[in-house]
């Protein structure tokens, strides 16, 4: 019976060069979350998410009518309410890209566009 012996590299970078996907070289991939509706209230506008995510306190950089969010309220892992430092109107409301206020559990990102409120 032959022992067998177990190849070593002269140098680290043939070892590296091996890292391909599901290594820790790569992040995991992650789905985007969607947002089902949005209702304005005075300068409240309430936002349902398709998936759970979770706040990560920092403020929105979403506008409404040249409105910017000044606090948020999760009332549910799907529903936040968003106060805009002004009244919001019926029109489009701005979610920019890569906006971290809100993630889901796998690290999505709000899908970035032009929303209308209802």
């Amino acid at each position: 019976m032959a022992l067998t012996r177990k190849k070593r590299y002269k140098n680290q970078t043939m070892r590296r060069s091996k890292i391909g996907p599901g290594t820790k070289a790569y992040a995991p991939p992650s789905t985007p979350v969607g947002i089902t509706s949005l209702t304005h209230s005075g300068s409240t506008l309430l936002v349902v998410f398709t998936a759970p995510v979770t706040y990560t306190g920092n403020l929105p950089t979403w506008t409404n009518n040249s409105q910017h969010p000044i606090g948020v309220s999760v009332t549910s892992p799907t529903t936040a309410t968003v106060t805009f430092s002004g009244a919001t109107a019926a029109s489009a409301t701005v979610i920019g890209f890569q906006d971290d206020s809100f993630r889901n559990l796998s690290g999505g990102y709000v899908n970035a566009g032009s929303y209308t409120t209802a």
